[in-house]
């Protein structure tokens, strides 16, 4: 939205409670930008932390992968060798 430095001064508070966060209002004189004006989010409430949304991104990526293959079973060679107390070939 654009609007003249002298509307913006006239309709002031009514122009800034219409701004949704991120929305921009440009100011202009003699039909140049010379101000911009963006809405922001509402602070959270009391005790209540903001949204982070690089992390909520990098979780949603993160539950779309597939899933890791299960562990294979131990080899019966590894099992046979340490409970003979041979560790990788090795008998003391």
């Amino acid at each position: 939205m654009t609007v003249t430095v002298a509307e913006a001064q006239a309709r002031l508070p009514e122009l800034i409670a219409g701004l949704q966060p991120g929305e921009a209002l440009t100011l202009t004189q003699d039909d140049r930008p010379v101000a911009e004006l963006v809405g922001k989010a509402p602070p959270a409430p009391p005790g209540q932390r903001p949204p982070n949304l690089k992390l909520r991104a990098a979780l949603a990526e993160l539950r779309a992968l597939p899933e890791f293959p299960p562990t294979p079973a131990e080899p019966d060679y590894l099992k046979e060798g340490r409970e003979s107390g041979e560790i990788y070939g090795y008998v003391e």
